[in-house]
Order: C-alpha cells, then sequence, then structure tokens
C-alpha cells in the first residue's frame, strides 16, 4: 500500500500544475507550504514500504511539470524586470519644465 503522503504530495502537485493563470501566486503559495509539511513528515518517518513503480513515474513526471512551470514564470519575470528597469532607465535624468519658466517669449518685449 502507498504512503498517503505521497499520494498527497502528487494531489499537491497536480493542483499546482492545473492552477489558473488568475490565481497561480496563491495556489503556488499554498502548494509549497502543503509540499514543505509532507517533506519534513517523509523524512522525520520515511514509507516503511517500497513504493510502486508507476506512482513513483508519475510523482518524478509531476515534479518536471512543476519545475518547467516554475522555470517558465521565472523566465517571464525576469523579461519583466528587464523591461521594467529599461522603462525606469530611459527616465533617469528627465527634468520636466519647471513652472514659473514662461513657455512663450513675446519679440516685443
Amino acid at each position: 500500500m502507498d504512503d498517503p503522503r505521497l499520494l498527497d504530495w502528487l494531489k499537491l502537485t497536480k493542483r499546482a500544475l492545473e492552477a489558473s493563470d488568475e490565481n497561480r501566486a496563491e495556489v503556488l503559495r499554498e502548494v509549497a507550504l502543503g509540499r514543505a509539511e509532507l517533506q519534513t513528515s517523509l523524512e522525520q518517518t520515511p514509507p516503511t514500504s517500497a513504493v510502486r513503480p508507476e506512482l513513483a513515474t508519475e510523482l518524478s513526471e509531476a515534479d518536471a511539470a512543476l519545475g518547467r512551470l516554475v522555470s517558465g514564470l521565472k523566465g517571464e519575470i525576469e523579461t519583466r524586470i528587464a523591461e521594467l528597469r529599461k522603462v525606469q532607465s530611459a527616465t533617469k535624468g528627465y527634468r520636466p519644465a519647471r513652472g514659473n519658466t514662461p513657455a512663450f517669449v513675446s519679440r516685443s518685449i
């Protein structure tokens, strides 16, 4: 019989993979907390029986897919940060016109 903690690990991983874009950050945070608790539990009391090969394969594939998802998100964030830095550096040194400087000076003066 499979350890229920491993099945919970798989459920959490699948939940993270199936999260919609709108609530992905919140789901990833919850999944990370749940997986940390499970990891601590598994380290303190390892499974007593061997894991079924099918479950091991499914866990491995799900974790690999989650790794790819997180890498993709990290790449997107790095790209957006680079764009923001570019915009920020483009505005450095810019000084708006003074409020007391006339916009038009007549030659008749």
